[in-house]
């Protein structure tokens, strides 16, 4: 068999076909795809020793359950056919997975309707210079296994690159797969110790979330913000410039041992304040302490005086006290 390039396909040439006990298999192209009562029909061209034939086909699938299936999408594409260069450009369109090869087995040699066995590499298609065990690649997302176990899938961007024909003369154009640099890259997967990750893989300020199952600690990193959270140790460390939290309800914070730290400033703005232990609150005790303060008794030495609380101007330390119930809270 000679296989022969003619458009975005595959073809062989003279006697195509493998013929097998009821039925015969042949390569060809993915041409168009429609529905019928749910099904995909698969229309593919097979060129037979009679010429080029269409048939309706349908695709196989790992499971063939009610539950349990396996389902192909319908990529849309259009090549534009080149009669004139620069003057006359016909738009040719086929419904799905132009150019695809594959694989076709005709049951009885009655070319009515065949079954799509899978498909073929396509030799225009350059080899991924990648070692490993496992390696596919469908519309911009690469899948890879490493020969350690490790599995990663890599978001590489829609392949905005489109197959061309010129008929003048008649060539197949297939232009490298083009994808986005701002978008390509992003990943997710697993290492060879089981630990997982997803990335945007920025060159510049990076996000992530990793699991390292090893070391025992998640990991999410945002640019130069920061999130660790241990298991061995159960400590969880956070890094930012700024951070700020809102809660509707309310917030509680229980610790065994607390510390504030500001080079700068703390504010605390709240209605009431309680501050204390136990029975011993802080602003009940300024309370507490200004009425004993107003009932001492100074000394002088013509004779006894009056408590502080008969002085002219201990009506603005009451009035200072009334502002600070204002804020008192309770524990």
């Amino acid at each position: 068999m000679t296989y022969i390039v003619k458009d975005s396909s595959l073809w062989m040439s003279g006697a195509s076909k493998l013929t097998l006990p009821g039925g015969s298999i042949f390569t060809g192209i993915v041409a168009d795809i429609t529905e019928d009562d749910g099904y995909m029909r698969i229309n593919v061209e097979i060129e037979t020793n009679f010429g080029r034939t269409r048939i309706f086909c349908r695709q196989m699938t790992k499971f063939g359950g009610v539950y349990d299936y396996e389902e192909f999408p319908l990529n849309q594409s259009k090549i534009p056919i080149k009669m004139i260069p620069g003057i006359v450009d016909i738009p040719f369109s086929f419904s799905s997975r132009v150019g695809e090869m594959v694989v076709v087995a005709v049951i009885g040699d009655v070319f009515q309707e065949g079954i799509i066995l899978g498909g073929l590499k396509h030799p225009s298609r350059e080899r991924e210079a990648e070692d490993g065990e496992y390696l596919s690649v469908f519309n911009g997302l690469k899948t890879s296994i490493k020969t350690d176990g490790s599995y990663t899938v890599t978001f590489q961007g829609i392949n905005s690159a489109k197959i061309a024909v010129d008929l003048q003369p008649l060539a197949p154009v297939f232009p490298p797969a083009t994808y986005l640099p701002a978008l390509k890259g992003s990943f997710f997967g697993f290492d060879a110790k089981g630990s997982y990750e997803v990335s945007d893989a920025a060159l510049a300020l990076p996000q992530s979330i990793k699991i390292d199952k090893v070391g025992g600690s998640i990991n999410i990193e945002s640019g130069i913000v920061s999130m660790k959270m241990e298991k061995l140790t159960s400590k969880l460390s956070m890094s930012a410039i700024d951070a700020s939290m809102s809660f509707t309800k309310s917030f509680k914070v229980t610790t065994l041992d607390t510390e504030i730290s500001s080079l700068k400033s703390v504010k605390i703005k709240s209605a009431q304040i309680a501050i204390g232990f136990g029975s011993v609150e802080l602003l009940d005790l300024i309370d507490k302490l200004i009425d004993a303060v107003g009932l001492l008794t100074p000394i002088h030495p013509l004779g006894p005086c009056s408590p502080l609380t008969a002085t002219p101007t201990w009506a603005q330390i009451i009035a200072l006290k009334a502002q600070l119930n204002l804020i008192k809270g309770s524990l």
